[in-house]
């Protein structure tokens, strides 16, 4: 068991994981899985390409809205196609309590999200209520600000 540690430790090593942010941690496991690749970044928006030339924003909601739940802040990383929607997320790092972020993981809580464009009809996790409510709210106000930002700026989106 020692030994199976010790190259895990050192795989994360040799690939420079362990000295990596949440946020680029996530960036690298997202490009590796999806098979995209970086174009661009601006004002906290992140533009990839997959290999069928379609594009891709990420963002990651503590950029645009912080607002605190039971807690502390839950920080959400977002995959948004061209139409803003909603394809993948991920709670990348909270200063929430634990036990109530596990509940948000484990829960379908973030499913709900999914191409749902009506965020007035997402549950909140029983038990915990506020964290859910606060992240939420991040994640449509995050989602406002973003398409306010690409409508101020014409992306560019070739590599």
């Amino acid at each position: 068991m020692k030994n199976t540690f010790t190259i895990v430790i050192l795989l994360f090593l040799s690939t420079g994981l362990l000295s990596l942010s949440p946020q680029e941690k996530y960036i690298e496991q997202l490009k590796n899985y999806k098979e995209l690749t970086f174009v661009n970044e601006k004002e906290n928006i992140i533009i990839l390409r997959n290999t069928e030339k379609e594009t891709f924003f990420l963002i990651f909601t503590a950029d645009f809205h912080k607002e605190a739940g039971y807690n502390g802040i839950t920080n959400t990383a977002l995959l948004l196609n061209e139409r803003l929607e909603i394809i993948e997320m991920e709670i990348v790092s909270s200063d929430d309590t634990p036990s109530y972020i596990r509940k948000l993981r484990r829960n379908r809580f973030l499913k709900q999200f999914m191409g749902n464009p009506d965020f007035n009809y997402i549950e909140a996790v029983t038990g915990a209520t506020i964290s859910s409510k606060a992240v939420i709210n991040s994640i449509r106000i995050s989602l406002i600000k973003v398409e306010d930002k690409l409508q101020e700026f014409s992306v560019d989106t070739n590599p």
